[in-house]
Order: C-alpha cells, then structure tokens, then sequence
C-alpha cells in the first residue's frame, strides 16, 4: 500500500513535470517561430533597401553626369562668347585696314 500512494504521488509528478516541460517547448517553438518570421521578414526588407540604394546610386551617378556636361557646355559657351567677341574686333580691324589685308585674313581663316 504504501508503495502505490508513492507510485502514485511520483506518477503525478512526473506527469505534471512532462506536461510543463511540453507547454515549455511549445512555447519556445513557437518564439523561435516568430523570431524566423522576423528574420525572413527584415531579410526581404534589407534586399530591397539594397536595390533601392542601387537605383539611387544610378540615379546619383547619371546627376553627376548631367551636372559635369551642363558645367562643361557653360564654360564652352562663355568661351565660345569670348572667342565671337575676339572674332568681331578683329574683323573691325581688317575692314579698318582695308582690302589687301582683308584677303590676307580671309584666307588665313579659310573664307577663301
């Protein structure tokens, strides 16, 4: 008789301690479950954070581009501004200088 009462009393703790322990590990699964979502979930999020980067490199690539030929096609148009000034006095010089050096510049300058 005694034995049954401790068979008994050791069979319903062992019981409780196996259905605790299994809640336990359910609980745990299920935290390890979240945090793999979780982890998926800002793995996704990193790769389109990294195209998203990609795209505005390119996009940032292709401004300093456009910003580089703008300042390029500025300073050739103020170059072009001084060179038409140049070009204008000279030939206020020649036509002041008279015909026969005139032909001498035009064919230097090729309008022959």
């Amino acid at each position: 008789m005694a034995e049954d009462v401790i068979f008994q009393l050791i069979s319903k703790f062992l019981v409780r301690e196996v259905h605790e322990s299994a809640e336990d590990i359910e609980r745990l699964t299920s935290e390890v479950m979240h945090y793999h979502t979780q982890a998926k979930c800002k793995a996704e999020e990193l790769e389109s954070l990294k195209l998203k980067l990609e795209k505005y490199e390119e996009c940032a690539n292709e401004l300093r581009s456009y910003i580089f030929v703008k300042e390029q096609r500025d300073l050739y148009k103020k170059q072009l501004e001084k060179l038409q000034g140049i070009n204008g006095k000279l030939e206020s010089y020649i036509f002041n200088l008279g015909d026969r050096h005139r032909f001498w510049l035009d064919e230097l300058l090729g309008k022959h």
